[in-house]
């Protein structure tokens, strides 16, 4: 079932649910190994090419998400996850796409501070929307970093509260996000 249903999670949405997480990780992987390299690594120039060409498609993923959600039904909560669960899971979410959002506008703000457009995978120019600003590139590249490093914060508190619903709760709300079938009657 490519939709969602009033139990369970459509294949489109595990899959970009999935998508965006390795995505997001990888790329926070990238950035980090990138700050570690200097003029003369072997992929010096090419790394930040595709952090970018990355980071901008991302960009599009989580916009063709956000309308996939609105366009489905939410399946309810499974039993047993509290009022609580269900409102810290909604601010979670919520902080989540905000900061990845933050993430990909600061790194656009950094990669175009001169003015130059952005190359996506060399299939098409992302145009240097606001550039030229005072200081541009260093407070770019700050709140870029740290609203990462919150970033990975927030996916380990995600992924830990799934933890706890699989072996402690013993709940099936991992279990749909993984597309498994459901082990209850």
């Amino acid at each position: 079932m490519l939709k969602n249903s009033a139990n369970r999670y459509g294949k489109v949405a595990i899959i970009l649910h999935w998508l965006i997480a390795l995505t997001v990780i990888g790329e926070f992987g990238l950035g980090l190994y990138m700050t570690g390299t200097d003029y003369y690594h072997t992929y010096y120039q090419t790394m930040p090419l595709i952090h970018e060409s990355v980071g901008i498609t991302l960009m599009f993923v989580l916009i063709f998400r956000s309308i996939w959600g609105w366009i489905n039904i939410r399946p309810t909560p499974g039993a047993g996850v509290g009022v609580w669960e269900q409102k810290a899971s909604k601010s979670v979410k919520f902080l989540m796409n905000t900061l990845v959002l933050l993430i990909i506008f600061f790194g656009l703000m950094l990669s175009s501070s001169d003015g130059d457009s952005i190359t996506v995978f060399h299939l098409f120019e992302f145009p240097a929307i606001i550039h030229n600003l005072p200081n541009q590139e260093d407070w770019s590249v700050y709140w870029h970093y740290w609203l990462s490093w919150a970033m990975m914060g927030l996916a380990l508190m995600h992924t830990f509260g799934a933890l706890k619903h699989h072996f402690f709760d013993k709940d099936e709300t991992l279990r749909r996000m993984l597309g498994l079938p459901s082990v209850r009657p």
